[in-house]
């Protein structure tokens, strides 16, 4: 895994992790990180003061996305077995699995509904779970091969990128419901959205990257 110093704009060093790694999220509270390794069905867990691996967890198979809880001290890891695994981020153990769609890929944690979206690929699907209770509490129809997941808490929107439609779903975070579908390049795989402006980001496989406006 690679650190990079943002103020320098360079490489700062690089921590060995696990084999094939995906996902991977930061946890500002505890000061470490968590990184999916896919092919090792397991989840490095690094400390960010010193840049070395303190912990290696057991998750599902293939894990693919990390997601982080700050407020609940929570790692939420989808598998590719249909499960969504919880680190507790304090002791790196395992807190629950969650069982969710289809090839589970991207997922966000909304900390003001107390909510995580999660991506199901193969269902072309959005599971929604509750913090408290650990319980999906909607399942949501997208488009095809859902990967990337990003939350705008405070326009209460989520987007999904679907891959091979080349879309993104919005999805009303307090109705659970999609209210828009957007065209946008071809084969989107991942998707950002920024709070303060209100707007969406997606990366494509024909070499751009789409801007969404806040028009709905």
């Amino acid at each position: 895994m690679s650190v990079i110093d943002t103020a320098a704009k360079s490489l700062a060093t690089t921590i060995p992790v696990g084999t094939n790694p995906w996902g991977l999220a930061v946890d500002p509270t505890t000061h470490t990180g968590f990184v999916a390794n896919s092919w090792d069905n397991n989840v490095s867990v690094f400390d960010l003061a010193h840049n070395t691996v303190v912990a290696t967890v057991p998750v599902g198979k293939n894990p693919f996305g990390v997601a982080v809880d700050p407020t609940g001290h929570t790692a939420y890891v989808a598998n590719s077995d249909n499960t969504v695994s919880l680190i507790n981020t304090t002791d790196h153990t395992i807190a629950a699995a969650i069982p969710v769609g289809g090839d589970p890929r991207g997922l966000a944690v909304d900390t003001t509904a107390h909510t995580v979206y999660v991506a199901n690929e193969s269902d072309g699907t959005v599971s929604v779970i509750d913090l408290a209770s650990h319980a999906v509490i909607a399942t949501i129809p997208v488009g095809k091969h859902p990967h990337g997941v990003a939350l705008d808490s405070a326009a209460h929107l989520a987007y999904v990128a679907n891959e091979t439609e080349g879309t993104v779903s919005v999805i009303d975070t307090v109705k659970h419901a999609v209210i828009a579908t957007i065209t946008i390049g071809k084969d989107t795989f991942v998707v950002a959205a920024d709070p303060a402006s209100h707007t969406a980001y997606t990366g494509n496989h024909d070499d751009t990257v789409s801007v969404i406006e806040p028009t709905i």
